[in-house]
């Protein structure tokens, strides 16, 4: 067997995973071969450094900007327009965000789709068994389930 462990938008793109770091030494060190991507990274590149890791590190997680930008890509305006989440959510007095921050949220979201298409296309290089990796705290409830049912 083999596992890609693939590290999505919006992880620190200053740091590598130290979450898909251990789970990789973890599943080699049972004979799985793996790989780690680092698909942040080209967000990262596309987004501009500085705005990327405003986005990742800098703007209140209770505006959940990420989820809503990518949500956006698979769900368009079922859920949520821009408006409505920029006035409703972002604007919000008590857990928005700055205003100088919200043309951020909308160049990522204007970018995700072209990012996801190009994710896509990298499937190819990918290996069979696909785990996304965005904290340590997944890292945890991972191990806790392997302990339950071994590999």
């Amino acid at each position: 067997m083999r596992v890609a462990l693939v590290v999505m938008p919006f992880a620190s793109a200053s740091r590598p995973s130290l979450a898909a770091g251990l789970l990789k030494a973890e599943l080699q060190g049972r004979g799985i071969q793996c790989d780690v991507h680092y698909l942040n990274l080209e967000f990262a590149r596309r987004l501009g450094l500085e705005r990327y890791e405003m986005m990742a590190e800098g703007i209140r997680t209770t505006v959940l900007a990420g989820d809503w930008v990518f949500s956006q890509a698979f769900y368009g305006d079922a859920f949520s327009c821009w408006n409505s989440y920029q006035t409703e959510v972002l604007a919000d007095l008590d857990w928005g965000v700055q205003e100088d921050h919200q043309p951020m949220v909308r160049e990522a979201q204007e970018e995700a789709p072209e990012f996801l298409s190009w994710a896509m296309s990298q499937e190819c290089r990918l290996s069979p068994l696909v785990s996304g990796i965005r904290d340590p705290g997944a890292l945890e409830h991972y191990f806790r389930f392997a302990q339950r049912r071994p590999l």
